[in-house]
């Protein structure tokens, strides 16, 4: 039973790994669903907390204020679910997709913007 060898950096070029982190690749970059789908889920942990305290000070009032957080869930589900629809079939299997969207959307969470 033989093992692979140990991963050495020297023995894979340079240019295989290193990835700019802030730099979404594609076919996530040209695509407008994945960037407000990212955007919108990235927006709902601050207006949850905005309304958690509006709700706070303004009472039964302050209730209507939490359309704003479940709408932008209900947004970047839908707009997510398109983007995987249409970014899916330009990989070989679910596993490499889903590596390729965790990589685009955490190069957006360190500071990437979208390119104009």
């Amino acid at each position: 039973m033989n093992s692979p060898p140990p991963f050495s950096p020297g023995s894979v070029p340079a240019d295989t790994y290193k990835v700019n982190r802030l730099q979404v690749a594609e076919p996530f970059v040209g695509d407008d669903d994945f960037w407000v789908s990212t955007r919108a889920s990235l927006a709902v942990l601050p207006t949850v907390i905005a309304t958690i305290i509006a709700a706070l000070f303004l009472g039964p009032l302050g209730y209507a204020t939490f359309a704003l957080p479940l709408g932008l869930a209900a947004l970047a589900a839908q707009r997510g679910r398109r983007s995987s629809r249409r970014t899916r079939p330009a990989f070989p299997d679910r596993i490499a997709w889903r590596d390729a969207e965790r990589q685009a959307v955490g190069a957006v969470l360190i500071g990437a913007r979208r390119p104009r």
